[in-house]
């Protein structure tokens, strides 16, 4: 089976390909749509009542026939108005979009994908679900087949803790990481407990251990880097000096970046003086500043220096 047809320029239009791969027919968002015809959706309900009860080899009865064709129209009204829930947030999310990617989708990806949304009744799942369907229309490859059947299985309060913890990340050149010097902090002041950790790593977002690290080596010559939060920068400047050193670190799995695209950091000036304690050293100057996104480029906006 080939790839969609594509939309390069027209993220709707992209979108209702994508949906209509994923469903087998022809999509129209509800908000734009007559209603289906109710009879032949009706007579469709009752085919499958009697394939379902012929293939038990049970004699069809009136009553066993109403029964089973009420169950069956249940459940199928259920799924559509999930998909339906999931399918306004990724429109909403689309029609923000002022450019996306030509790629095709994977139609793999896209039958595992309504697979498994018809399933999803918890109104934040499916803002999260609808924001992945989005997120993967505008930029194929973002979240892949095991960040789906994680998220499968992942309920509403481990989406919550997963939410804190990503509100933690630092970003860098080489990667994301969040400062781990002091479980007490993170218990008193992020009210995060060591139970969340453990969960997090059970689930396999996070990893976390004894010898996991950041790495900074010796230097012959000075050094500079940013570290972000969201919209909050850090600027390191490291002189030349010769004593390596290493920060414990809990790191994000890379399901767990994918996810992290979805998630908008808030401002916590209190957690990035606890960053800059975290990454200050008798050779480093940091200053705190704003992160001004500028078309192709950013731009630093410094604000005060860290004193320790």
């Amino acid at each position: 089976m080939g790839g969609i047809t594509l939309f390069e320029g027209k993220p709707i239009e992209k979108l209702i390909e994508v949906i209509s791969q994923g469903i087998g027919t022809l999509y129209r968002p509800r908000a734009i749509r007559k209603e289906a015809d109710a009879e032949a959706y009706k007579i469709q309900v009752l085919e499958k009542a009697k394939t379902i009860a012929n293939a038990e080899n049970k004699l069809i009865e009136f009553e066993m026939l109403g029964t089973i064709e009420q169950k069956i129209l249940f459940q199928e009204i259920r799924k559509q108005n999930n998909i339906e829930h999931i399918l306004e947030v990724a429109v909403e999310q689309i029609n923000q979009e002022p450019e996306i990617s030509s790629k095709s989708v994977d139609p793999d990806w896209t039958t595992r994908f309504f697979n498994i949304a018809e399933d999803i009744s918890n109104d934040d799942m499916q803002k999260l679900w609808g924001r992945i369907l989005s997120g993967e229309v505008k930029q194929p490859g973002s979240f892949s087949l095991r960040t789906l059947n994680l998220l499968k299985d992942l309920n509403k309060q481990e989406a919550e803790i997963f939410t804190k913890f990503a509100q933690l990340n630092v970003k860098h050149a080489t990667g994301n990481f969040i400062p781990f010097i002091d479980i007490n902090y993170f218990q008193e002041q992020l009210n995060i407990p060591y139970s969340e950790i453990l969960l997090m790593s059970e689930l396999g977002l996070l990893t976390s251990g004894n010898s996991l690290g950041l790495n900074f080596p010796a230097l012959k010559e000075p050094m500079r880097l940013l570290y972000e939060i969201g919209e909050t920068g850090i600027y390191v400047t490291t002189n030349a000096h010769n004593k390596p050193h290493s920060l414990p670190i809990l790191a994000f799995t890379k399901i767990a970046l994918e996810l992290l695209t979805l998630i908008a950091i808030e401002i916590n000036l209190e957690y990035a003086t606890y960053v800059c304690k975290a990454l200050s050293t008798p050779n480093t100057k940091i200053i705190v500043g704003t992160i001004i996104n500028e078309e192709d480029k950013k731009r630093f906006n410094p604000s005060f220096e860290y004193s320790p």
